[in-house]
């Protein structure tokens, strides 16, 4: 009966807990081509049903599911609540949930899921928009977040231009990380900076802030579609 109504469904094992998450096939094969390619019959996966995935994270893949089911993240049980019952730590689910949103960012390129990818996108921007608009700080360009993200992403990744266009106030970034031991990350962070204020300086572009720009052109990836494409 579960058949009929809804399709083939597959069966997704995450991470050490052996975490277990029902699809219905077509969706999900039509939202990434990592698992449109694992269903493929060459694959014992796609014989099984059953694709597992023990290096991802169960409460971060249930945003990812619940992002498919809805076409949303806004509900998503485990995304981390931006409202505390202690109003006095406002700040932390802040930080927190970029946190968060960027290890779903990493998730969606594994998956090879564009439009995942650009919704989180989205909520990352309102994340820095806001975090800068009440803190007056940055988000992203702590230690931890960028030895992640520069770790986790390939060099033009959209998720790499967001912090560095977050990170207006050069001076301000190399002080927060003087302390630093240097590390792979954080040089090719420091370079890619330095590089990006070097070009805006010689092409006398005044930087904005990533909210200000055309985010479907700067930070949204739509293979596939012809050039000149815009999100509505």
């Amino acid at each position: 009966m579960y058949r009929e109504a809804f399709g083939e469904v597959i069966e997704i094992i995450i991470g050490s807990s052996k975490t277990k998450f029902i699809a219905i096939k077509q969706v999900i094969c039509a939202r990434s081509k990592f698992v449109e390619t694992a269903c493929s019959e060459r694959w014992e996966s796609g014989r099984t049903g059953t694709i597992t995935l023990e290096d991802q994270d169960p409460a971060i893949f249930s945003i990812w599911m619940s992002w498919l089911w809805f076409g949303s993240i806004d509900n998503a049980a485990s995304l981390i609540d931006l409202n505390p019952t202690d109003k006095s730590q406002k700040e932390q689910p802040q930080l927190d949930q970029w946190e968060q949103l960027a290890e779903c960012y990493v998730l969606g390129d594994f998956l090879q899921a564009p439009e995942f990818c650009n919704a989180i996108m989205d909520s990352m921007l309102k994340n820095a928009e806001y975090y800068s608009r009440e803190f007056r700080k940055l988000s992203g360009t702590d230690r931890q977040d960028i030895e992640y993200i520069w770790t986790n992403t390939v060099a033009g990744s959209p998720l790499r231009r967001l912090v560095l266009d977050n990170a207006a106030d050069f001076q301000a970034n190399m002080d927060n990380l003087k302390d630093s031991p240097p590390s792979y990350g954080l040089q090719q962070y420091f370079f890619d900076l330095a590089s990006l204020v070097t070009s805006n300086r010689v092409q006398q572009v005044t930087a904005l802030k990533p909210w200000k720009k055309d985010i479907c052109a700067t930070y949204h990836h739509h293979p596939g579609k012809p050039e000149g494409y815009a999100c509505i």
